[in-house]
């Protein structure tokens, strides 16, 4: 297993961003269609991305497709369970096709409470990608005081072993690293 993935650091900053993009560009839709097209694209990358990230954070490489069905797949067949990701599953398909469609299409066209239950699903699976990370982070803080480790030792120990992980873009994101790290080096 590769032990630092350089891409789980952006994955989830992405989504999130990607997420305002569309929750602002839709709020722009009465201006002109192509709010309607950008929310659409944005907010599929959104969901796409958090799909990847929990693939990577459940320690696997996730597979280079743009398809939401492909990826919760993925997450089936690597046991990762959610009521956030069966509530995309009905829809998969159609958000799958937006990444292209709405972007080439000079006749696509949304649904009003398809892209707001999208934008309200993405928002959801976000939150529970958030919630799995703060989790690894006390299951180290816990495994630290269980066992008598000095949790800043072992947080510095990480470090000293992949230094890189000094310029990763947020808290969460170092967190995911040095655990993936520390699991690897305490094996």
């Amino acid at each position: 297993m590769e032990v630092f993935k350089d891409s789980m650091s952006k994955l989830l900053n992405r989504a999130i961003t990607k997420l305002d993009g569309a929750e602002v560009a839709w709020s722009k839709r009465n201006i002109d269609d192509a709010y309607i097209d950008d929310a659409c694209f944005n907010v599929q990358q959104a969901m796409e991305m958090t799909l990847k990230y929990l693939i990577e954070l459940s320690g696997n490489s996730y597979p280079r497709s743009h398809r939401i069905e492909s990826l919760i797949n993925e997450l089936d067949n690597i046991g990762v369970c959610a009521s956030q990701i069966d509530a995309i599953r009905g829809k998969a398909a159609l958000y799958s096709a937006w990444e292209a469609e709405s972007r080439y299409l000079d006749d696509f066209a949304a649904l009003s409470s398809d892209v707001l239950e999208a934008i309200s699903l993405t928002k959801d699976l976000i939150e529970y990608a958030k919630s799995l990370s703060r989790r690894q982070v006390n299951e180290v803080e816990v495994y630290a005081k269980d066992n008598h480790l000095d949790y800043a030792m072992l947080v510095h120990d990480v470090y000293e072993a992949c230094p890189e992980l000094l310029r990763r873009s947020s808290e969460e994101e170092t967190a995911i690293a040095y655990w993936e790290i520390w699991k690897a080096l305490h094996k």
